[in-house]
């Protein structure tokens, strides 16, 4: 089943859906930015729902949840090689180039997802509107591209899809009191350091905390070699 939806997305080669899926694929900007955007659009409305700004930080927690839980089972679970790597499967590439050095990741879970999904939980848990938008943003211009250019399988998705609701919900229940209470203190009496703090954060989450990513699987790596 898993191999027949990855056909099915990835025989729709178009060079126009090519030049798409690359765009979507490489522009960090549109990939992440938009939703990162998003979030703080959210911190500095107030309406009758009260601040959103715990909800946000609460957010961002499930967020890191999602990225590291996903990567520690990309690591721990058997490896997985990727569509665009496996011989013999249909693999259809695009006509257009694809530069994606990815070998040694393992494709099961998507921390693309997991990580995009918690973020849109925030947002429907901040907007029912808003959220929708965004998970339908997010499985359609992150998830089904990927399956589309041969990065990721349809069950890939689903599993990081799960982690990131999961993690997203979890955080949201969460005790952070401790956590939420200092920093909103903090953005209170410094926001100069506040911001600029906050303004790396939102960097790395629109980046898809690449460098996060490559550290913990350079560790696995040395681990494994080891």
């Amino acid at each position: 089943m898993d191999l027949t939806l990855f056909h099915v997305i990835n025989g729709l080669q178009r060079p126009w859906l090519d030049m798409l899926a690359m765009t979507a694929d490489r522009m960090n900007l549109l990939k992440g930015g938009i939703s990162v955007a998003a979030l703080w659009y959210f911190w500095y409305r107030r309406d009758r729902q009260g601040d959103h700004r715990r909800v946000i930080i609460a957010t961002v927690v499930g967020i890191v949840l999602a990225i590291f839980l996903s990567r520690f089972l990309a690591a721990a679970l058997p490896f997985r090689s990727r569509p665009l790597y496996t011989p013999d499967i249909g693999y259809r590439p695009p006509a257009i180039s694809l530069t994606f050095n990815a070998e040694d990741w393992s494709s099961f879970p998507s921390d693309h997802m997991a990580m995009w999904l918690a973020i849109a939980y925030g947002i429907w848990s901040l907007s029912r509107l808003a959220g929708v938008i965004a998970i339908l943003y997010t499985m359609v211009w992150i998830g089904l591209v990927r399956v589309y250019l041969g990065i990721h399988y349809p069950s890939d998705l689903a599993a990081g899809a799960a982690i990131g609701w999961l993690c997203g919900w979890t955080a949201l229940r969460l005790p952070l009191a401790p956590l939420t209470e200092p920093l909103l203190k903090i953005e209170q009496r410094f926001p100069s350091v506040f911001y600029p703090m906050m303004f790396l954060l939102s960097y790395e989450i629109a980046n898809i905390f690449d460098d996060a990513r490559i550290v913990m699987h350079g560790l696995h790596l040395i681990g494994h070699h080891a």
